[in-house]
């Protein structure tokens, strides 16, 4: 974890000092950088209930006007919860320590609509919609339980855009969802992201 801050700020420096301010003009890419922690919920929160703070995306905006882009966006959120206890299955009964992870990485299209003008702040509405791969393992003792499915996905989204220096930064709350399929439950969780991009 410490490299990937280390990369990432890195990269925020070049992208505050070392690039043109020239994002939010018709037909031209926003390029970002974002730390994302998220907190569970729904199901997921039944699975690993803590608050999540890793968390890294990268995403990219073509601004089709001046107030809509489209876009992808690619992220990885992973979350964990320790805790003891006795387990009783098949007439057998475990005590010991269970460590539960998900390793969730949402894949998707995505659209915004941003108000204000160019240049300065911008509060932007967005929609997200693709897949997210869920990543289930659940440790206990020394037995393992590992599963993973891909998942339908949407996530509206919620930000603001701020020049920062020659570059932009941003801060968005998005709400994932990932429907439930087969026997895999629906993933869900908020999170939230703080980036960079030029």
């Amino acid at each position: 974890m410490k490299i990937l801050a280390r990369l990432t700020a890195a990269l925020a420096l070049v992208l505050v000092f070392g690039s043109e301010a020239r994002a939010q003009y018709v037909d031209e890419w926003f390029w970002g950088i974002d730390y994302s922690m998220a907190a569970p919920l729904g199901d997921t929160k039944d699975f690993t209930s803590g608050f999540s703070f890793r968390g890294i995306g990268l995403e990219g905006r073509y601004f089709r006007s001046a107030n809509t882009s489209l876009g992808f966006r690619a992220a990885w959120n992973v979350f964990s919860d320790k805790s003891s206890g006795t387990v009783t299955v098949d007439n057998r009964t475990t005590t010991g320590t269970s460590a539960r992870t998900i390793n969730a990485v949402p894949l998707y299209i995505t659209g915004d609509y941003y108000f204000g003008d160019r240049g300065s702040t911008r509060p932007y509405l967005g929609l997200g919609a693709g897949v997210i791969y869920n990543e289930r393992r659940d440790d206990f003792g020394i037995f393992t339980s590992s599963s993973s499915k891909w998942q339908f996905a949407l996530a509206p989204e919620v930000g603001v855009m701020l020049p920062v220096g020659a570059s932009l930064a941003y801060l968005s709350l998005r709400y994932n969802y990932g429907f439930k399929a087969g026997d895999f439950d629906a993933l869900s969780y908020l999170s939230i992201s703080v980036g960079i991009g030029y």
